[in-house]
Parts: C-alpha cells; structure tokens; sequence
C-alpha cells in the first residue's frame, strides 16, 4: 500500500521520525537536566500526536505559534533543526524548555509566569490588517483555561473572527479535573469546539486541518482540546518518581508513537528493519550533536539569539519652533499626528477610553481608519499583554492606560519583556495618566512605585511642559525600546506646562536632562508636576535668602542624565531631591543612592529627599504635597554644613 489515510510513504514516515525525535531527545533533555546541565525540563511524551499534526497543518515562518513549556514536539514538526533546538536549551540553561524560535515565528512563554495567551490578539489583528492570510497557533495547558486571560481572549477572538486556533493539552493522568471545560464557552459565537483524542495521530490531523481552513477562510477562532497521556514525570526534576518503560509498556493504547509505528505496519508501510535503521540514526544523531555543543563546536551560523523586526528612524534633535503656544494636552495630540504620518507602522490601542482620548481617537479614525486605531474589548491591564502582540508582528502599539493602577497589574507582561529581551524587541508606548492625589481612598490615584525603575531593558520618561511633551513622545514613537510615559493630568490644561510648540522634526533625546534655572548653592533634581513648584521656590530662596539655587527637570527617570547631575554637583556640593510621591513610594531611593554611590567625593552633606506626606481624616484619608515653608526650612539647614 502506498499511502495511508491519504499520507504517502515518505510524509507519513518523516511525521514518524519527527515524533520519535522528539521523545528520544525528550529523554536525552531530562538526562542532561538531571546532570545538572539543564536547568529542568518539561517532557512533551505522549503529546506527540497531536503536537505533530497541529504542526503538519501550519505553514513554518508564515503562521505565528505561542507555545507552552511542553511543546518541544511541535517546534521539531513545525521543522526546527535539532541542532538549534540543543544550542537553545544548553545555552540558555536556566530557563525551561525555551521554545523561542523567531525566524520561525515561535514564541514561547518561557517560565510559568510569562503570558503568551493575550499576545495572540495582537499577532491575529495584524494578519487580517495586512491580507495575509496567516493563521496563529495558541498552545496552552488545560489549568490555562480557567484563567481570566483565556476568557478575555477567547471573547476578543470570537468579537473580531480572529484566526487563533487554541490547542489545549490535557492530560489525563496528570489534569484531574474531569470537568467538561467546552461548556464554559459553548455559548460564543463564531467558535469552533472539539474533543479528540491527541494519541491519534490521524484524528488530531483532520481537527487541525479543519480548524486551520476555517481560520483562513476568514470564520473565526477555534479551540481544539486534546485528550493525552502524559507518559514521563512533568518535569525533570522529579523525574525519579517515574519510570518511564514501565509507564510506556503498561500503556501502550496512550503512547502516540507506538500507535502510529503499529499503524504504519499494518498498512504494509515499511518494515522493522526500516524502522531500526531511522531510529538508529536519530539516536546516533543525537548522541553527535550533544558532544559537539558540549564541546562548543557547533555552527556560528545557528545563533540562538535571533532578533525580531527592527524599525529604524531619522534622528534629529534640532529643535525648530512653530509661532504658536500650546499646552500639555496639545502636544499630545500633535506629537501623535505627525508621528502618524511618519510611520504607518504606529498604531494606537485602547480598551477604555477618557473624555480626551475620545477626541484624539476620533481625528486618528477619520484619517486612519479602524486598522490602526483598534479597540479591543479586553481589560485595560490585558491591553499591554495583546499589544505586545502586535509588536512582536511588526508593529509599533500607543497605548494609553486609564491608571496607574493597570501598570501595576500588567507587570507580569514587562517581565515578558525581559525574561525575552535576549532575542525580541518589543517596541511599545505605555502612556500612563497620574490622578489627583487629593484622596488616598480613591484606587485610581496610585503613586508612582520604584520598583518601576528597576524593570531591565525599558525606558521611562514624565515631562513636565508641553515643549518637552512633544518631544519625548515623539522620540518614544520613533524609539526601538518599550518606553512608559507618563503624564501628570493636571499638567494637561495647565498655564505652567505652556510653551512654544516645536516643528514635526524635532525628537528629544533619552536620557537628558536639562537645567531649568542655574545656581551654585543648591541643587534641587525633580520632575513633572513639581519642577513648577520647584522653580518657584528657588525664586524664593534667592530673592529672600539670598541662596542661589539650581534646578534639574529630569525629563527621563530611565535612563538618567548623571553627566548633567555631575556637573550641578560639583558646583554646590549639595543636593535636594523633590517628588509629589511619598517618601517610600517614590524614586527618591534609588535617586539618592545612585548619586551617593556615582559622586560621594562632591558632597558637602546628606542627600535630602523631599515628598508628600499622608493626612489621615475621619472620612477619608488624602496627600499633602511639599509645602514651600518645608522646603525652605530644609534648604536653610543645608547650607549650613
């Protein structure tokens, strides 16, 4: 017989060597992790057949996978070559089962608490934007689909007939809950559901292919729940409570491979020495590339660190000025309509939308249409998860919060970002609104956290008037790197954030700072709302007490511009640094040890820094921001050292 199920010899025989590959490298991975040469690793035994045949029905480069930790079968099907796949686990040993492949589209989550579930949206928006007809693959575990992110994108999809096809692996000795799950979504429209059985090669295939010519033809998502046999300990490190020949040949009807070797047999496919000669070759092959990444002998050619799409830009940080005034709100808008023009690669996203948002996304719809700017009905927090979507595509999302309370809720997706930085560039724009601080009870009004500032590999800007508003956002549009931007709402219509508006070409460099009034006596480094209050005080102080003051708008807390804080330093040998935060809460910490550590020599005495305080009421409880008498008093007391 010549083919079987409509599968020729050669294709039927390569998917066979494609799943024994993988559970023979599968074995090799947990000898190597219990070696401790691998940090763990999650065995995919038993989810070959359905791994394979969701390979077998995408197209390798063109469609985009999100993978779990257990898919090392599918990246093998979807024809990965097993050199990369060892160069990627040996080489970037502390992390499990890095299944990131970008010249192939695959992302993997890479630990258990990186998300790859919303950044479908954004990878299924683009592919209908652009025509492509491009089809993504969600793989996720069956405890996935009780999380509120399943349910979020599971409603997305269905809303916008996305072409997502989400496979869950169950395993039926290891997933308890015996709860048929499709009946939590049975009511969404335009979906697709299935049970099948992932040991069968053949029955995995038809609900693939089924599922992938749907998606293409524009019909909408589908989920796809395949029913396994984990046949090997879930991870490595408990890999001794398991023994792996006893499970396999008590249980022959779950192992998927045995399955389709005795089927390939019975159809009269090959024979046993045919077998014995693949199996041989690809225990053989294995066993020689170990040794020679051990040995670090492999191509240079097969670079693991593989990066995503890079946008470049002019730059040019001329500043020519328009005859006009505008305000905050103003160059906000302006700095996204030109920026628009220049890229159209730049979207803009929300979920929520405020009363000034509504303006701006109105204007952008009737010059842009839906296509780039894109409402998802998802939670504002979610929003970064799916955009991150869209840039890992090749897009560049705005998004604007309604809160600071959402970014703290998404930080999960930043820790996407740099656990991932090492071969994905995730350009994105957070614009980030702080409330009024007036009442403590209010959850909206959140303070800025330093633990923002530690997050590796972004940039994080607060202008404080309009000139340098359009400016940084402008850069941040233009920028490779994931920028959070944040903007004081009471500077929007405020007369103190007004200044001449500059030309469309002008971009404002990361990472400099600029002084706003000059002195000798004192520095004051502040940003956003409270470089205005600063000013007026040195006014004060130098008018009054004849201190002579200099005051630094940071413009950028990441990266910083310690050449400019030097040079203030070594003149007044004294530095006072001013936040709205409260003490604790603010980056005055990290400022202050930054500076102690970097220009020590230079002092005259402490580091002092200055923030609001909590009054608490009966009713309530709200900020009390620095007062200028504080202020003063604390400067007074300073020059005295």
């Amino acid at each position: 017989m010549n083919n079987i199920h409509g599968f020729s010899k050669k294709k039927i025989l390569d998917i066979y060597k494609s799943m024994y590959l993988s559970r023979q490298l599968d074995e090799k991975l947990f000898y190597l992790s219990s070696n401790q040469k691998l940090f763990s690793s999650i065995s995919s035994s038993g989810f070959e057949g359905c791994q394979i045949a969701a390979a077998n029905n995408l197209i390798p480069s063109e469609d985009w996978s999100y993978l779990s930790n257990r898919d090392l079968a599918f990246s093998i099907g979807i024809g990965v070559d097993l050199k990369k796949i060892l160069i990627k686990f040996i080489s970037d040993s502390k992390r499990i089962n890095n299944h990131n492949y970008y010249n192939f589209k695959i992302i993997n989550k890479g630990s258990f608490l990186d998300p790859v579930i919303l950044p479908s949206i954004g990878s299924a928006i683009s592919s209908i934007n652009e025509n492509s007809n491009q089809v993504v693959y969600l793989s996720i575990d069956f405890k996935d689909m009780l999380k509120g992110e399943f349910f979020e994108t599971i409603q997305c999809s269905c809303l916008k007939k996305l072409p997502i096809i989400f496979h869950i692996q169950k395993s039926k000795n290891l997933d308890l809950n015996d709860q048929n799950m499709l009946n939590n979504i049975s009511g969404f429209e335009n979906l697709f559901t299935v049970n099948i059985d992932g040991v069968n090669f053949f029955e995995s295939n038809l609900a693939f292919q089924k599922s992938v010519e749907r998606a293409r033809m524009g019909n909408g998502p589908s989920v796809i729940i395949s029913n396994a046999f984990s046949l090997a300990s879930h991870f490595s490190s408990n890999a001794k409570e398991y023994d792996y020949n006893k499970i396999t040949e008590s249980n022959f009807d779950n192992d998927p491979l045995l399955k389709l070797k005795t089927n390939i047999t019975d159809f009269d496919i090959c024979d046993i020495n045919e077998f014995s000669y693949l199996e041989n070759k690809i225990d053989q092959d294995i066993d020689n590339n170990i040794d020679l990444i051990e040995q670090n002998l492999f191509d240079d050619d097969l670079d693991f660190k593989e990066k995503s799409n890079n946008i470049s830009f002019n730059f040019d940080s001329t500043k020519n000025t328009i005859d006009q005034k505008i305000n905050f709100s103003q160059s906000i808008y302006n700095a996204l309509f030109e920026e628009f023009l220049e890229n159209e690669k730049l979207l803009l996203c929300y979920s929520k939308i405020d009363k000034d948002q509504q303006k701006i996304n109105n204007r952008l719809k009737k010059k842009y249409s839906n296509k780039r700017v894109i409402s998802l009905p998802i939670n504002s927090s979610s929003l970064i998860g799916a955009c991150i979507g869209f840039s890992i595509s090749g897009y560049k999302p705005i998004v604007k919060l309604t809160s600071l309370k959402d970014l703290y809720s998404s930080l999960k997706y930043l820790n996407f970002l740099f656990t991932n930085q090492s071969f994905l560039n995730i350009p994105m724009v957070l614009r980030v609104p702080l409330k009024d601080f007036s009442n403590l009870n209010d959850s909206e009004n959140l303070m800025l956290n330093p633990g923002i500032l530690n997050i590796p590999n972004i940039k994080i800007v607060y202008p404080s008037n309009a000139e340098d508003g359009k400016g940084l956002l402008k850069m941040s549009c233009r920028s490779n790197s994931f920028v959070i931007f944040f903007e004081n709402e009471k500077l929007y219509q405020s007369e103190s954030s007004i200044s001449i508006e500059p030309d469309e070409n002008y971009l404002h460099p990361f990472g400099k700072s600029s002084v706003k009034k000059e002195g000798k006596d004192i520095t004051f480094l502040t940003y956003g709302l409270m470089v205005h209050k600063t000013l007026e005080v040195a006014n004060i102080l130098e008018n009054d007490f004849n201190v002579d003051c200099e005051v630094i708008d940071l413009k950028c807390l990441k990266p910083l511009d310690l050449n400019l804080i030097e040079q203030s330093i070594k003149k007044s040998n004294k530095i006072i640094i001013i936040h709205e935060e409260l003490l604790d809460q603010g980056p005055g910490s990290q400022l202050s040890t930054i500076i102690s550590e970097s220009f020590f020599e230079y002092l005259d005495g402490p580091i002092i820094r200055i923030g609001s305080k909590v009054e608490l009421l009966e009713d309530s409880s709200k900020y009390i921001f620095p007062k200028k008498e504080e202020i003063i008093q604390i400067v007074t007391k300073l020059t005295k050292y």
